[in-house]
């Protein structure tokens, strides 16, 4: 975006360039002009028109040079306001990664507590089923048991 504001700039200055050399020998003609024994009223006429169109082109010239040179100044810190910018704009996405990477860890680490509980539980539970098949096993037995005894009481009374 900067480089065709250059190329504009060196592009105007060439043309200051001409008209300042148009001007002076227009300008050092009119003067030789004037200090010659001849003067032609329509050639010094036409010459101070020259003159005039000259000034006109190069006031012109200067005036577009410096909106120009505006412009490439305004240029130049929207870009650098956009460096800043973008400068922020990393160093948030690397905070954010970082946070990132952060919690991809405590994923890890929840995901292995996770499957380590799990299995306890899974443990817990095969222990919890045998100990409810022993307690049923042992309940059948008490009553087997408590029936023996019974009639070994009915029988001795």
């Amino acid at each position: 975006m900067t480089q065709p504001l250059i190329e504009k700039l060196h592009h105007l200055d060439s043309i200051l360039h001409d008209i300042r050399q148009r001007y002076d020998a227009s300008h050092s003609e009119l003067l030789s002009l004037k200090n010659g024994p001849q003067i032609d009223p329509n050639e010094v006429e036409r010459l101070q028109q020259q003159l005039t169109e000259s000034q006109a082109a190069y006031e012109q010239a200067q005036q577009t040079q410096q909106q120009l040179e505006q412009e490439l100044s305004d240029t130049r810190s929207a870009f650098e306001q956009a460096q800043q910018e973008h400068s922020s704009l990393e160093q948030v996405y690397n905070q954010l990664n970082d946070e990132h990477q952060s919690l991809v860890e405590a994923h890890t680490n929840l995901n292995d507590s996770y499957s380590e509980l799990l299995q306890k539980c899974e443990a817990l539970e095969a222990s919890n089923h045998a100990l409810l098949e022993k307690n049923r096993l042992a309940r059948e037995h008490t009553k087997v048991v408590m029936h023996r005894l019974t009639l070994i009481d009915q029988a001795a009374d």
